[in-house]
């Protein structure tokens, strides 16, 4: 998808060469891969399937990987409220698409979109549930998703317990963890989603039990 589409190509590079939390213990490129890959997976499956409420057009598939791709742009990985991330990652997002598209209104509304949809993953969340729009929606939600991956442990006990300086008690952190994640859980909405969920819950919830034994 990247490579079929000039900006998003130009975009891409652009990330790779600037942002300083690429290896970051949570925040970091993988989260962010895992994220676009499920966007992509989105806009696939709204081509086909009706229950999803909505089509996505390319140009709906360009703003969202736009978006996922720089809304954890140069993170603090801990050092900073959640706000100060999200205004350097729209920072970072204006600064590349500048770089290389013509300073024009249609320029400044794509800004102003992603720079929208990036307001949507900021935590404690600061735009309620009942007012996303889609994108906005399918962003939040995809950020959840990742969690669900094999390597939940390492990437978001290890990895985020250390950027909340909360490694030092790994089953505290993820009793606390755990909870943010059944609560999130509960309050998707898209099809999508809910089947990934429902795909992987089971394997999900029998690695937290198994680990949280060791733990204990």
């Amino acid at each position: 998808m990247i490579q079929s589409n000039k900006d998003l190509k130009n975009y891409y590079k652009w990330y790779l060469s600037h942002c300083l939390s690429l290896n970051a213990p949570y925040h970091n490129l993988n989260h962010t891969l895992g994220m676009m890959y499920h966007i992509i997976c989105i806009y696939e499956n709204s081509k086909t399937r009706s229950d999803y409420g909505f089509v996505l057009s390319e140009k709906d598939l360009y703003i969202l990987l736009t978006s996922a791709l720089f809304h954890d742009y140069n993170h603090s990985a801990g050092l900073c409220p959640d706000s100060i991330n999200v205004e350097t990652a729209k920072a970072g997002l204006e600064q590349c698409i500048k770089s290389f598209l013509v300073n024009d209104e249609n320029t400044e509304k794509l800004i102003e979109i992603c720079k929208s949809n990036i307001d949507a993953t900021q935590y404690p969340y600061v735009i309620d549930d009942s007012e996303l729009n889609i994108y906005q929606q399918i962003l939040r939600e995809c950020d959840i998703l990742v969690a669900l991956y094999d390597d939940f442990f390492v990437h978001n006990i290890i990895g985020l317990g250390s950027e909340m300086h909360k490694a030092d008690d790994l089953l505290e952190f993820m009793t606390g963890n755990m909870k943010f994640l059944q609560d999130a859980f509960c309050r998707i909405k898209l099809v999508y989603s809910l089947e990934i969920y429902n795909e992987e819950s089971d394997n999900f919830f029998t690695t937290v039990r198994n680990i949280l034994n060791v733990l204990k």
